[in-house]
Protein backbone atom coordinates (compact mmCIF):
# COMPACT_ATOMS: atom_id res chain seq x y z
CA UNK A 1 0.00 0.00 0.00
CA UNK A 2 2.84 2.41 0.79
CA UNK A 3 4.26 1.77 -2.69
CA UNK A 4 0.95 2.76 -4.24
CA UNK A 5 0.78 6.00 -2.25
CA UNK A 6 4.37 6.78 -3.20
CA UNK A 7 3.64 6.20 -6.88
CA UNK A 8 0.49 8.35 -6.73
CA UNK A 9 2.41 11.18 -5.06
CA UNK A 10 5.22 10.93 -7.61
CA UNK A 11 2.83 11.05 -10.56
CA UNK A 12 0.98 14.04 -9.08
CA UNK A 13 4.30 15.79 -8.37
CA UNK A 14 5.10 15.81 -12.08
CA UNK A 15 2.62 18.67 -12.41
CA UNK A 16 0.96 19.70 -15.63
CA UNK A 17 1.26 18.56 -18.35
CA UNK A 18 3.61 15.69 -17.50
CA UNK A 19 1.13 13.97 -15.20
CA UNK A 20 -1.32 14.10 -18.11
CA UNK A 21 1.20 12.48 -20.46
CA UNK A 22 1.83 9.73 -17.92
CA UNK A 23 -1.91 9.19 -17.34
CA UNK A 24 -2.39 9.05 -21.11
CA UNK A 25 0.08 6.17 -21.25
CA UNK A 26 -1.83 4.37 -18.50
CA UNK A 27 -5.26 4.75 -20.09
CA UNK A 28 -3.92 3.58 -23.44
CA UNK A 29 -3.13 0.31 -21.68
CA UNK A 30 -6.59 -0.05 -20.07
CA UNK A 31 -8.67 0.81 -23.14
CA UNK A 32 -8.82 -2.89 -24.21
CA UNK A 33 -10.69 -3.75 -20.98
CA UNK A 34 -13.54 -1.50 -22.08
CA UNK A 35 -13.43 -2.54 -25.72
CA UNK A 36 -13.48 -6.23 -24.81
CA UNK A 37 -16.91 -5.77 -23.23
CA UNK A 38 -18.21 -3.12 -25.68
CA UNK A 39 -16.40 -3.61 -29.00
CA UNK A 40 -18.72 -1.39 -31.03
CA UNK A 41 -18.77 1.50 -28.52
CA UNK A 42 -16.10 3.98 -29.60
CA UNK A 43 -16.63 6.57 -26.86
CA UNK A 44 -13.62 5.54 -24.75
CA UNK A 45 -11.38 5.16 -27.82
CA UNK A 46 -12.49 8.61 -28.98
CA UNK A 47 -11.76 10.01 -25.51
CA UNK A 48 -8.23 8.58 -25.55
CA UNK A 49 -7.75 10.07 -29.03
CA UNK A 50 -9.14 13.38 -27.76
CA UNK A 51 -6.61 13.42 -24.94
CA UNK A 52 -3.87 12.66 -27.48
CA UNK A 53 -5.06 15.54 -29.69
CA UNK A 54 -5.00 17.87 -26.70
CA UNK A 55 -1.55 16.76 -25.53
CA UNK A 56 -0.21 17.28 -29.04
CA UNK A 57 -1.60 20.82 -28.95
CA UNK A 58 -4.25 20.31 -31.64
CA UNK A 59 -7.40 20.77 -29.60
CA UNK A 60 -8.68 22.99 -26.83
CA UNK A 61 -9.62 22.39 -23.21
CA UNK A 62 -13.25 22.47 -24.39
CA UNK A 63 -12.58 19.48 -26.65
CA UNK A 64 -10.82 17.71 -23.80
CA UNK A 65 -13.84 18.35 -21.58
CA UNK A 66 -16.11 16.86 -24.26
CA UNK A 67 -13.83 13.78 -24.39
CA UNK A 68 -14.14 13.46 -20.62
CA UNK A 69 -17.95 13.63 -20.83
CA UNK A 70 -17.97 10.87 -23.48
CA UNK A 71 -15.90 8.58 -21.25
CA UNK A 72 -18.12 9.37 -18.27
CA UNK A 73 -21.19 8.44 -20.32
CA UNK A 74 -19.50 5.18 -21.26
CA UNK A 75 -18.72 4.54 -17.60
CA UNK A 76 -22.37 4.93 -16.63
CA UNK A 77 -23.37 2.46 -19.33
CA UNK A 78 -21.03 -0.26 -18.07
CA UNK A 79 -21.95 -2.73 -15.30
CA UNK A 80 -21.07 -1.47 -11.82
CA UNK A 81 -17.56 -2.38 -10.62
CA UNK A 82 -16.80 -4.21 -13.85
CA UNK A 83 -13.43 -3.96 -15.54
CA UNK A 84 -15.10 -2.01 -18.35
CA UNK A 85 -16.49 0.53 -15.89
CA UNK A 86 -13.14 0.92 -14.13
CA UNK A 87 -11.39 1.40 -17.49
CA UNK A 88 -13.95 4.02 -18.58
CA UNK A 89 -13.58 5.78 -15.20
CA UNK A 90 -9.82 5.84 -15.57
CA UNK A 91 -10.13 7.33 -19.06
CA UNK A 92 -12.62 9.98 -17.90
CA UNK A 93 -10.45 11.02 -14.97
CA UNK A 94 -7.33 11.18 -17.18
CA UNK A 95 -9.14 13.69 -19.40
CA UNK A 96 -9.34 16.14 -16.47
CA UNK A 97 -5.98 17.86 -17.11
CA UNK A 98 -5.31 18.07 -13.39
CA UNK A 99 -2.13 16.56 -11.94
CA UNK A 100 -3.80 15.00 -8.88
CA UNK A 101 -6.70 13.63 -10.91
CA UNK A 102 -4.26 12.25 -13.48
CA UNK A 103 -2.57 10.40 -10.62
CA UNK A 104 -5.98 9.02 -9.63
CA UNK A 105 -6.53 7.82 -13.22
CA UNK A 106 -3.33 5.80 -12.94
CA UNK A 107 -4.48 4.39 -9.59
CA UNK A 108 -7.76 3.25 -11.18
CA UNK A 109 -5.79 1.59 -13.98
CA UNK A 110 -3.78 -0.38 -11.41
CA UNK A 111 -7.02 -2.01 -10.21
CA UNK A 112 -7.42 -3.79 -13.55
CA UNK A 113 -4.40 -6.06 -13.60
CA UNK A 114 -1.70 -7.34 -11.33
CA UNK A 115 1.14 -6.30 -13.59
CA UNK A 116 -0.06 -2.71 -14.01
CA UNK A 117 1.56 -1.51 -10.76
CA UNK A 118 4.94 -2.92 -11.80
CA UNK A 119 4.58 -1.50 -15.32
CA UNK A 120 3.68 1.95 -13.97
CA UNK A 121 6.60 1.96 -11.53
CA UNK A 122 9.05 0.97 -14.27
CA UNK A 123 7.52 3.36 -16.80
CA UNK A 124 7.57 6.19 -14.25
CA UNK A 125 11.29 5.69 -13.67
CA UNK A 126 11.96 5.89 -17.44
CA UNK A 127 9.63 8.88 -17.78
CA UNK A 128 11.33 10.69 -14.90
CA UNK A 129 14.79 10.06 -16.41
CA UNK A 130 13.83 11.54 -19.74
CA UNK A 131 11.85 14.47 -18.41
CA UNK A 132 14.71 15.56 -16.15
CA UNK A 133 16.90 16.31 -19.19
CA UNK A 134 17.27 19.53 -21.12
CA UNK A 135 15.59 21.05 -23.11
CA UNK A 136 12.42 19.78 -21.46
CA UNK A 137 13.43 20.73 -17.92
CA UNK A 138 13.94 24.40 -18.75
CA UNK A 139 10.56 24.59 -20.50
CA UNK A 140 8.75 22.96 -17.62
CA UNK A 141 10.25 25.36 -15.06
CA UNK A 142 8.54 28.25 -16.84
CA UNK A 143 5.08 26.72 -16.75
CA UNK A 144 2.54 26.47 -14.01
CA UNK A 145 -0.72 28.01 -15.08
CA UNK A 146 -2.90 25.85 -17.30
CA UNK A 147 -3.13 28.51 -20.02
CA UNK A 148 0.67 28.72 -20.27
CA UNK A 149 0.95 24.94 -20.25
CA UNK A 150 -1.58 24.46 -23.04
CA UNK A 151 0.29 26.93 -25.27
CA UNK A 152 3.47 24.89 -24.76
CA UNK A 153 1.93 21.44 -25.38
CA UNK A 154 3.22 21.04 -28.96
CA UNK A 155 6.74 21.97 -27.88
CA UNK A 156 6.57 19.61 -24.88
CA UNK A 157 5.33 16.77 -27.12
CA UNK A 158 8.23 17.35 -29.52
CA UNK A 159 10.69 17.58 -26.63
CA UNK A 160 9.53 14.27 -25.15
CA UNK A 161 10.24 12.59 -28.48
CA UNK A 162 13.59 14.40 -28.85
CA UNK A 163 14.90 13.13 -25.51
CA UNK A 164 13.84 9.59 -26.36
CA UNK A 165 10.62 9.11 -24.44
CA UNK A 166 8.04 7.56 -26.73
CA UNK A 167 4.60 8.03 -25.18
CA UNK A 168 2.19 5.17 -25.74
CA UNK A 169 -0.57 7.65 -26.51
CA UNK A 170 -0.36 7.87 -30.26
CA UNK A 171 -0.19 11.07 -32.19
CA UNK A 172 -3.64 10.87 -33.80
CA UNK A 173 -2.41 12.53 -36.99
CA UNK A 174 0.72 10.42 -37.39
CA UNK A 175 0.27 6.91 -38.78
CA UNK A 176 3.88 5.83 -38.09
Amino acid sequence: MADLRWLNAQIASLGLPLASWFAADCITRVLPYYEEKFPSDLRCRDSVAGLGEFLHGRSSLDHLHAAKQEAEAARWGAPTSSRAQIAASSIAVACSFDAQLNSNACALARRLSGDEQQWQAERFWVFKQFTSQEPLRSVLRTTGRADRVTRLLPFIADSLYEVGYAPLTPDPLNDD
